[in-house]
């Protein structure tokens, strides 16, 4: 499984990248500091799930999501967000994210998530 994390603060990255080490199998992990950064990676990286802060500076995790998937049309994102307000998550849902979750609760949430997304794609994942 190879996945993106796209957040400008680097302690989020960090924690989620622990967070995943927890997961048995292969996981190849990378990492974006914004919005920009995000897209060129996914431009030229096929990823299994990216995982999308919502504001973020250079380019924030709305728009960064609207041209992942212009682009690549079946990329799974993921938005995450801090200071989480209803109307951007409809915005990253609308830009096509497949779902907001909040970053305060991100070892239950995060991990009910991929299993959820990884079971449809018929990968298994184990914590």
């Amino acid at each position: 499984m190879k996945l993106l994390i796209a957040d400008d603060k680097k302690a989020i990255r960090e924690g989620i990248k622990n967070l995943l080490r927890t997961v048995r199998g292969p996981i190849e992990i990378e990492e974006a500091h914004n919005g920009l950064s995000a897209v060129n990676m996914a431009i030229v990286e096929d990823y299994d799930i990216i995982l999308m802060d919502i504001n973020m500076p250079i380019m924030n995790g709305i728009i960064a999501t609207e041209q992942i998937i212009k682009i690549k049309p079946d990329s799974i994102i993921i938005g995450l967000s801090l200071n989480f307000e209803n109307h951007q998550s409809i915005k990253m849902k609308k830009k096509g994210a497949i779902t907001c979750l909040h970053k305060g609760n991100l070892d239950i949430s995060l991990m009910d998530t991929l299993k959820k997304i990884l079971s449809e794609k018929r990968v298994a994942i184990t914590s």
